[in-house]
């Protein structure tokens, strides 16, 4: 009683074997990672694709893939991209050796394989270069980074630098990533009185990484950073994970014509999604200050994008009908 009232020996070595032994919990054994489905018997020949409304558009799909995915068009790593018009035809794919790709990396627990890891959000710039974010099963962090494809599918560059989920590249080729580092908090938030309130005091802190089309990055903004100077510290109080408190899972870059529509707004700003405090953002792209923001309209939400007259579509992950299985699609001004 006295060890864990006071936290005197042994308190903190039962602390870290509990917190080592809830990781170990985690561990996945299945053998094909989470983006793949398996069948008993014959699998499907083919996707069949329907188009569901008279007014969908003509623009070509960029199709997220995997290592070992479309073995038919990709023979021997599979399929890490394809682009496929409205009728199913495959028009280009991206192959890449996962080996290459896996090679000289550093900072990370577990094995960066291709059963571990795949590829979460893409980008096409205007060269035709891909670039694509990677998230990891078995490993820590499970955040790993982003990396850039010639369309041959060749290695352009590549950043382990813990950059995740959905990101976004401008017309000059500056990448936009949401990320992450690992931080210690065993109180309160600096400059705050509000509690971090995680048992093991490492607190995941997301921001944005603005690279520079060669990879080096620009700079950095950090979204505790943005709340708290910018007067919004509810949006940190209101987290239900105390160990990951924000969460960012998508940013896309305002652009020239975006800018012209909400006051305010310039070039270059970010529209970023909060998952854990269900905040949709836009914030300066410069010092991170919150310019706009809406809180509670949608639940856990990701992917929020412009449309062409400046408002914000957004997937709702927990906000809808739970009879149709939850989630809706949120249109916001914002």
């Amino acid at each position: 009683m006295a060890t864990v009232q006071f936290e005197i020996f042994p308190y903190e070595i039962i602390r870290q074997a509990k917190n080592g032994f809830d990781a170990f919990r985690l561990l996945e054994d299945e053998k094909h990672q989470v983006s793949i489905k398996t069948w008993g018997g014959t699998a499907e020949a083919a996707p069949t694709i329907t188009k569901h409304s008279p007014v969908a558009g003509e623009e070509r799909l960029l199709v997220t893939g995997g290592f070992y995915q479309y073995m038919e068009k990709c023979p021997t790593h599979g399929c890490l991209a394809w682009i496929m018009d409205r009728d199913g035809q495959v028009l280009h794919t991206w192959e890449t050796d996962p080996v290459a790709l896996f090679a000289n990396t550093e900072g990370f627990t577990g094995e960066l394989s291709p059963d571990n890891v795949y590829p979460i959000g893409m980008k096409l710039g205007a060269d035709g270069n891909l670039t694509v974010s990677f998230h990891g099963r078995n490993i820590f962090p499970d955040t790993i980074g982003v990396a850039q494809f010639a369309p041959d599918g060749k290695l352009l560059w590549k950043k382990w630098d813990y950059s995740h989920h959905w990101i976004d590249v401008d017309k000059d080729g500056q990448i936009y990533a949401p990320s992450q580092r690992q931080i210690s908090v065993n109180g309160n938030f600096e400059g705050t009185y509000i509690g971090a309130n995680c048992p093991t005091g490492a607190i995941k802190e997301e921001g944005i990484h603005i690279y520079n089309p060669d990879g080096s990055v620009s700079r950095d903004l950090w979204i505790f950073d943005s709340f708290i100077k910018s007067n919004w510290p509810g949006f940190i109080y209101s987290h239900p994970s105390g160990c990951d408190p924000a969460h960012i899972n998508s940013v896309e870059g305002v652009t020239e014509t975006i800018a012209e529509l909400i006051a305010g707004v310039e070039v270059g700003d970010l529209l970023v999604s909060v998952r854990e405090p269900s905040v949709v953002a836009i914030l300066d792209g410069q010092n991170g200050e919150v310019k706009y923001a809406t809180a509670g309209r949608t639940a856990a939400q990701h992917g929020p994008q412009f449309l062409p007259d400046g408002s914000v579509v957004i997937f709702d992950n927990r906000g809808g009908n739970p009879a149709l299985g939850g989630t809706r699609i949120m249109h916001i001004d914002m």
